[in-house]
């Protein structure tokens, strides 16, 4: 492996990392963590395998990550509103 991909690679599973942290710091759990993770991996596969070669599977996992992807970013919502809400009754 070259240096620079060592270093491509390196900054951004750092990056990915610090993401990990904040979704951890604003859910307070680990259940969303893992299905970012889920995600990111999915998101890989779709981006290495060549969709095009069989287009209903490529397809099916764009539909399938665009979905969770949707779903996490609405539960985030719903807990940052909480959040809100409950620092505004304090």
């Amino acid at each position: 492996m070259s240096l620079t991909v060592f270093g491509l690679e390196f900054g951004l599973n750092l990056l990915l990392s610090l993401v990990f942290f904040c979704v951890r710091m604003m859910t307070n759990g680990f259940r969303w963590c893992v299905g970012l993770h889920f995600m990111v991996d999915l998101m890989l596969s779709i981006t290495t395998t060549n969709p095009l070669t069989n287009p209903v599977i490529g397809g099916l996992l764009a539909i399938v990550a665009c979905l969770l992807l949707g779903g996490l970013f609405i539960y985030l919502n719903l807990i940052d509103h909480q959040l809100l809400t409950a620092e505004s009754a304090n």
